[in-house]
C-alpha cells in the first residue's frame, strides 16, 4: 500500500515512468521522506487507511477505506468527515463556511458547460470552514479554476483526475 501511494504521489510529477519497483527510489532521489505507521485509535471504519503529506507550504492528510470489492471511499480531508467514490474528473475546494460560496462555485462550472455528477460536502466540527469535492463529467477548464480562485471566502480550489 505504500509504494501505491507514493506511486499515485509521484507519477503526475515525475517525467519518466513511476511503477511500484521504482517509487521509493524515485521519492529518496527527489527528498521525500517515506514513513508507515499504524494507529491503535479508533476509527468508525474498519481498515481506514490515512495518508499525510508534510511540505514547506503545509500538511495535508487524507483517509480512505473499502465498502467491499471495488467500493473504495474517501473519508476524510484534513480532519473534515467526507465521503466520496474517488473517480474520474474532480474538484477541491475549501472555503470559509458562509452563504452563497456553493452557488457561484455553480454558476461558473455551468457558464464553463461542466456538469457536476457529483458535490460532496464536509463541515469541520469547531472550524467555520467546509471542505467539498465535486466530481464532474469533463475535465474543469484552467480558466474556471481560475475564476473559482477568485470567489470572496475561497482558500483552496485544485483539480483532481484519477
Amino acid at each position: 500500500i505504500t509504494m501505491a501511494a507514493v506511486k499515485g504521489l509521484l507519477a503526475p510529477v515525475v517525467e519518466g515512468a513511476v511503477s511500484y519497483v521504482n517509487a521509493l527510489t524515485l521519492a529518496a532521489a527527489r527528498g521525500v521522506t517515506v514513513e508507515e505507521g499504524r494507529s491503535s485509535e479508533s476509527s468508525p471504519f474498519a481498515g481506514q487507511l490515512r495518508l499525510t503529506l508534510e511540505t514547506d507550504s503545509g500538511t495535508t492528510t487524507t483517509a480512505g477505506t473499502l465498502y467491499g470489492p471495488d467500493r473504495p471511499r474517501l473519508v476524510e480531508v484534513d480532519g473534515t468527515a467526507i465521503e466520496l467514490r474517488p473517480q474520474g474528473h474532480m474538484l477541491f475546494i475549501r472555503n470559509r463556511d458562509v452563504p452563497g460560496v456553493v452557488g457561484k462555485i455553480g454558476t461558473i462550472l455551468g457558464r464553463a458547460n461542466v456538469n457536476i455528477a457529483g458535490f460532496h460536502l464536509g463541515r469541520a466540527r469547531g472550524d467555520a470552514c467546509a471542505v467539498s469535492i465535486l466530481t464532474t463529467d469533463s475535465a474543469v477548464p484552467t480558466e474556471a479554476v481560475d475564476e473559482i480562485r477568485g470567489i470572496e471566502h475561497l482558500l483552496v480550489a485544485r483539480t483532481l483526475c484519477i
